[in-house]
């Protein structure tokens, strides 16, 4: 008999009933609940009917060309999920939104000046001129109406928000101005927080430490969500137990290890993925972000938007940016269904026991080094969007090929650090879709 390893938080993680760890009892906070709740389990449960009715209507919308479908937002207060249409829904379509109806939901159209695929024509034409224009944010507005370019202002510039005419060197972003429903204005640029210091809502690519900083090293992986968005980091089960405690590399609490993608059969044997899920939601939640660049306490790092999942193959290419060695691209994948057994150093299995990891290994093809301690969890990717976001494929697991010895960027910030750790000119790393697979309705967040 399979035994689950997961623990319930406001939805049941595959299906058994494990109590929380004493350390995460601590009563959530109120504030900000809205008007009428005593509670954010209140929020969540109320919030999911609106969500779930306002997901089948896009999801119906998206598989009709012409849709007028533009957006949705919910109110759990008034209960209400409002829609924003450009013209009138299709016979299919209204069929969906009568369907919500009579479950009890009261449901309000209002018209949108353009449609979701109108707007994303226009974010894509905006996009080609992303660095010419120094585009801080692309913001299309909720009710359909237009779309708000945010961009960096010229140096010595205090006073944000004024309107901006493109430049000659913006020629995209100039044609959708001209086309109208597109507004420029500058803004001050966002925060940014290193892979070293992150902080809620927490980033794929960040530094993580188990049990307090100093303590175990190894990456964030993908923010992931269920439906009621309940919110979780994802990364390497060989880093930690369930009910370990995570910390971002300056200390801020992300949570507590929630699920695992390990199973143990019927001969005492343990397979799966390599994947632990830390819940996040007490805590400001995780971002669907990751960052890019180079690794920990290195300048010119930045971010880059999580727009869906990938599934890999042998021979295709991938990247990656675990927040020790960071960004690396030019790896293409050699073998997509290895099993990868241990026998010790898995947290929360007694040495001696075997666990097979299912994993996906692939090799640098610019024969540099790829990966080393510290980096597991860490994000597998493709890009999408010209470079400017990126499809989640996995997780880092570990090396793979060739392995040696290099300098450990961690050294003398951290008192416990070595000052090299192994190293390896190929890595392993588990499917991310896979990987939530047993968990129903877990999806990568912005997918």
């Amino acid at each position: 008999m399979r035994r689950s390893r997961v623990l319930p938080l406001l939805l049941l993680l595959g299906g058994s009933l494990v109590a929380l760890p004493q350390a995460a009892q601590a009563a959530p906070p109120t504030a900000g609940l809205p008007a009428g709740y005593t509670s954010w389990a209140q929020v969540m449960a109320a919030q999911e009917p609106l969500n779930t009715a306002g997901l089948a209507i896009r999801d119906a919308a998206a598989t009709n060309p012409a849709s007028g479908y533009s957006n949705h937002s919910i109110d759990v207060v008034t209960r209400t999920l409002t829609l924003y249409w450009k013209g009138t829904p299709s016979g299919p379509e209204a069929g969906v939104l009568d369907a919500a109806k009579a479950r009890g939901i009261k449901v309000v159209v209002h018209p949108a000046r353009y449609s979701a695929t109108e707007v994303e024509a226009k974010r894509e034409l905006i996009l080609r001129d992303a660095q010419a224009a120094r585009i801080a944010r692309v913001s299309p507005a909720t009710d359909g109406s237009g779309i708000t370019v945010s961009v960096r202002p010229a140096a010595g510039v205090t006073a944000f928000g004024a309107g901006v005419t493109p430049g000659a060197d913006a020629p995209n972003l100039r044609a959708a101005v001209r086309a109208g429903g597109v507004t420029v204005v500058t803004a001050e640029p966002a925060q940014m927080y290193t892979r070293e210091a992150d902080s809620a809502p927490f980033y794929a690519g960040g530094l993580i430490m188990r049990d307090g900083v100093g303590g175990p090293a190894c990456t964030a992986g993908w923010s992931v969500r269920f439906p009621n968005n309940e919110q979780f980091t994802a990364t390497a089960r060989h880093c930690g137990a369930l009910g370990s405690n995570w910390y971002s590399g300056d200390g801020h609490y992300l949570g507590w290890g929630a699920g695992e993608s390990i199973t143990r059969q019927s001969d005492g044997k343990w397979r799966g993925y390599d994947a632990l899920f830390v819940v996040t939601t007490g805590s400001g939640g995780s971002d669907s972000r990751m960052f890019d660049g180079p690794g920990v306490f290195q300048a010119n790092q930045f971010q880059k938007l999580v727009r869906g999942t990938h599934e890999s193959s042998t021979n295709s290419w991938v990247c990656m940016s675990p927040a020790v060695t960071g960004v690396r691209c030019s790896i293409q994948i050699v073998k997509d269904n290895d099993s990868e057994c241990v026998y010790s150093n898995v947290p929360g299995i007694a040495d001696g026991t075997t666990v097979c990891f299912n994993t996906i290994s692939a090799l640098s093809r610019a024969d540099e080094w790829i990966t080393m301690a510290g980096d597991s969890g860490g994000p597998v990717f493709v890009n999408a969007d010209n470079n400017t976001n990126v499809y989640a494929a996995g997780i880092i697991h570990g090396s793979y090929g060739q392995t040696g010895q290099c300098a450990n960027p961690l050294y003398g910030h951290y008192g416990a650090q070595p000052s090299t750790v192994s190293c390896s000119r190929g890595v392993s790393f588990t499917s991310i879709r896979k990987a939530m697979a047993p968990f129903s309705g877990l999806q990568v967040n912005g997918a």
